[in-house]
């Protein structure tokens, strides 16, 4: 069976959704820079589409599990009638569903922080858009590199704001926009090492 096969795995796993990723991150940023208005629909179907990926990916993960036992002596012993369906599912939810109330969660609550801080700067700063921003490069780079993300897109938002006062010589407020495309790009690369420095290699799921 093609689907159990390592090239299956891979393909799945790995190299279709970081396609999926890429193909939207793509389309958002070209839109943002050539037809901002599509912005919105973009990142709104990539939160869905990346959403059912995760989905997919974790339910073929335990569907190849599944079949790996079964065609297993050792494994067969794991599944019913030796073992109850539970053990199964128990199995199941420690291995390859925990991490999604995490992923879909954390990127959930990064969006609500983002309109929080549209709110309270009167949307100078940040507005819904850049909130729907947040939610989609959380899901791309996953948990706990999308703390990363959120951190360096800050940083380098901050930074850019000091040195752009200092050109003008005045105060302004930098908007995130940009700055959260270019957080994506650093953590989706380097949001391993990053999250390994900040200490957040512990809340690894």
């Amino acid at each position: 069976m093609f689907l159990a096969t390592p090239l299956a795995f891979k393909i799945i796993y790995t190299y279709l959704p970081l396609g999926i990723f890429g193909a939207f991150f793509l389309a958002a940023l070209g839109v943002y820079f050539f037809k901002l208005a599509w912005l919105s629909k973009i990142l709104w179907w990539g939160i869905g589409v990346f959403s059912l990926v995760y989905v997919i990916r974790a339910a073929y993960l335990a569907w190849l599990q599944y079949v790996v036992w079964q065609g297993d002596k050792m494994g067969q012993f794991l599944l019913p009638p030796h073992q109850p369906i539970s053990y199964f599912w128990q199995y199941v939810w420690t291995h390859f569903l925990m991490d999604l109330p995490w992923i879909f969660g954390g990127a959930a609550m990064l969006g609500i922080i983002v309109l929080v801080i549209g709110i309270i700067s009167k949307g100078r700063m940040a507005d819904a858009i850049d909130a729907q921003l947040a939610v989609f490069g959380a899901l791309i780079v996953g948990w706990p590199n999308m703390l990363s993300f959120f951190l360096t897109a800050l940083t380098i938002t901050l930074l850019g704001g000091i040195v752009y006062g200092i050109i003008k010589r005045q105060k302004v407020v930098t908007p995130v926009t940009l700055f959260f495309f270019a957080g994506i790009i650093i953590a989706f690369f380097w949001g391993t090492k990053i999250t390994e420095l900040l200490g957040l290699s512990q809340l690894i799921v």
